[in-house]
C-alpha cells in the first residue's frame, strides 16, 4: 500500500494540474484555485481517517482544522472583536484537530468501508452542504471544492487500487455498513445545494473552448 507522504503528493500533483487549469483558463479566481488545491489535498488524505497510523490523521485534522477555523473568522470578523475572533480560532481548531480527531480514530476500522467509491461520494455531498451552510460559500463554490476533495479522495483510491485492489464500490465483509451508507448517501444528497448554478457556471461552451484553446500552444512550444 501507498504510504501517506505518496498519496501526498500524488493528490496534490493532481489537484495542482486541476485548479491550474481552471485558473489560466479563467473559470475561477487566483484564490478559489489556491482553496480548490487545499480541498483536493485534504481529500487525497481523508481515506486514510481510518489507519492506525496517527500520521495521516494528524494532517488531515490539523490541515483541516486550521482552515475551518480561518473560515470561521472570516465569517464572523464584522461581528465580534479580536479576542473574541481569537477564542473562535482556537475553538474551532481544537473541535476539529482534537475532539473529532479522537472520535473518528476509535471509530474506524482501517481500509473498511472508507476506502470506497460511495466513501468518497459521501464526502463530496457532506463538503457542499458544509461549505455552502456553514461557511456562506456560493453553490457553485461549494459544488467545486466537493469535486476536488472527490478528486483528491479518487487519487487516493486508485493509487492503493494499482498496489491493492481499493477502488471497490461495496466491502464484502461490511454489506449492512455498505447498504447503510448509501442510504445516507441518498438523504445527504436530497438536502445538498441546488446544481443547477454550478451548471450554468461551469457548463457553459464557451468555458470548454477556453480551455481547449488553451490546452496546447497555438505555434511552437515554450515561445
Amino acid at each position: 500500500m501507498a504510504g501517506y507522504r505518496t498519496h501526498l503528493t500524488f493528490s496534490a500533483i493532481a489537484s495542482g494540474v486541476a485548479a491550474t487549469g481552471l485558473y489560466i483558463t479563467d473559470v475561477c479566481t487566483q484564490s478559489e484555485a489556491i482553496m480548490f488545491l487545499c480541498s483536493g489535498i485534504i481529500g487525497g488524505m481523508l481515506p486514510d481517517l481510518d489507519s492506525k497510523s496517527s500520521i495521516p490523521l494528524r494532517i488531515v485534522f490539523n490541515l483541516s482544522g486550521i482552515i475551518v477555523a480561518f473560515f470561521m473568522v472570516f465569517r464572523l470578523g464584522q461581528r465580534y472583536s479580536i479576542i473574541e475572533l481569537f477564542i473562535i480560532w482556537v475553538g474551532s481548531y481544537v473541535i476539529i484537530s482534537l475532539l473529532i480527531f479522537t472520535f473518528i480514530s476509535r471509530l474506524t476500522v482501517h481500509r473498511g468501508l472508507m476506502h470506497s467509491f460511495p466513501a468518497a461520494a459521501l464526502f463530496l455531498l457532506l463538503t457542499v452542504i458544509i461549505c455552502k451552510r456553514f461557511f456562506i460559500l456560493t453553490s457553485e463554490q461549494s459544488w467545486m471544492i466537493g469535486i476536488f476533495i472527490f478528486l483528491g479522495y479518487l487519487s487516493h483510491l486508485i493509487l492503493d487500487d494499482i498496489i491493492h485492489a481499493a477502488l471497490k464500490l461495496y466491502d464484502k465483509k461490511h454489506i449492512f455498513n455498505t447498504v447503510l451508507l448509501y442510504i445516507v448517501i441518498g438523504c445527504v444528497f436530497y438536502i445538498t445545494p441546488e446544481i443547477g448554478s454550478f451548471e450554468k457556471v461551469y457548463g457553459k461552451p464557451s468555458v470548454y473552448r477556453n480551455i481547449t484553446n488553451k490546452l496546447f500552444p497555438e505555434d511552437k512550444w515554450f515561445r
